[in-house]
């Protein structure tokens, strides 16, 4: 018995980006666009109609944004995977996103391969995003920060899972294409979870994180 299609919403602002979009994913017959929005409000409407499994999102969606909007299709739907689209990485807000259940995000830097390959793992292999089988997801939400070495206790903020397992992975691997490999995510994921890390911890570079990886292993489980 053939897998029934996907239904698929696309959500952003300029109509050139949701078009494009369309004609791309409608190639693939696992697929079926059931609408193209610009705004949240569009968004509502539509999912008021019919329940999205997947959800493509401009993160700036005009009306109420990307992530109020995931949040939308997610109480519709808890199962729906959830794409954030975006320029770049930097515009990616990823604490939120995990607590959202976001499944993943895409920028315009990537390709027609990329697209489908992260499509077919969070659909259809239903793989969480950022974690590969290699590494064993952490047990607890969030951890606090540890004390920085030779100053004094700063209020860091929590560290995510991700950013958890992508310190982890530092005391192995630096090379961000390798350490991509290992937890199943994207290069441009990396380097954005290492800032965050670098301002949350209060390093002044990569070394720097590397050298706090490895001194604080046991925070590390």
């Amino acid at each position: 018995m053939a897998r029934a299609k996907t239904k698929v919403v696309i959500a952003h602002e300029f109509k050139l980006i949701s078009d494009s979009l369309k004609t791309l994913i409608a190639s693939n017959d696992q697929y079926k666009i059931i609408g193209t929005v610009a705004s949240g409000k569009e968004l509502i409407h539509l999912i008021n109609q019919d329940v999205p499994d997947l959800a493509l999102i401009d993160a700036k969606l005009p009306d109420i944004g990307g992530i109020d909007a995931a949040r939308s299709i997610k109480q519709k739907n808890k199962e729906a995977k959830i794409v954030m689209l975006a320029m770049d990485a930097n515009n990616i807000l990823l604490d939120q996103m995990e607590e959202e259940g976001i499944s993943e995000y895409i920028t315009f830097e990537e390709d027609e391969a990329f697209l489908f390959s992260m499509l077919d793992r969070i659909v259809k292999d239903n793989k969480p995003a950022y974690v590969s089988d290699k590494v064993k997801r952490p047990s607890g939400a969030v951890f606090a920060a540890p004390e920085a070495e030779g100053t004094k206790k700063k209020k860091k903020g929590l560290l995510t899972k991700k950013e958890k397992e992508v310190m982890r992975v530092l005391t192995m691997e630096s090379d961000n294409e390798k350490i991509a490999e290992i937890l199943g995510i994207k290069p441009a994921t990396v380097i954005t979870h290492k800032k965050h890390l670098i301002k949350k911890l209060g390093v002044k570079s990569t070394a720097e994180l590397i050298i706090y990886s490895f001194r604080h292993q046991d925070a590390l489980p």
